[in-house]
């Protein structure tokens, strides 16, 4: 969203507003969530990591999983501009 409106608004008012409004939006959204969020109810006994860790390989490809579908993204995010800006000046022989 805020690709899309900042230009906008910084063309139109000006950069303090952008500031102001976004300042407000963030203020908004941390009164809804002091309005609204409750505790979960009951006591949760404390973690203990090291059954976590040794919890077996489900978790493990889980992680994995995680790992390279996300790490692949903001790889590919990283480098797209750059393929897309170095593939149009290469010239074809």
């Amino acid at each position: 969203m805020a690709a899309f409106s900042a230009p906008a608004i910084v063309d139109g008012p000006g950069r303090p507003a952008l500031g102001f409004l976004y300042g407000a939006v963030l203020a908004g959204g941390a009164a809804l969530f002091w309005l609204f969020a409750r505790d979960a109810p009951g006591e949760r006994p404390p973690t203990r990591y090291r059954e976590v860790l040794g919890a077996g390989w489900r978790l493990w490809r889980l992680a994995l999983f995680y790992f390279v579908t996300i790490g692949g993204f903001v790889a590919m995010a990283v480098f797209l501009p750059k393929l897309l800006v170095d593939s149009g000046s290469t010239s074809h022989l």
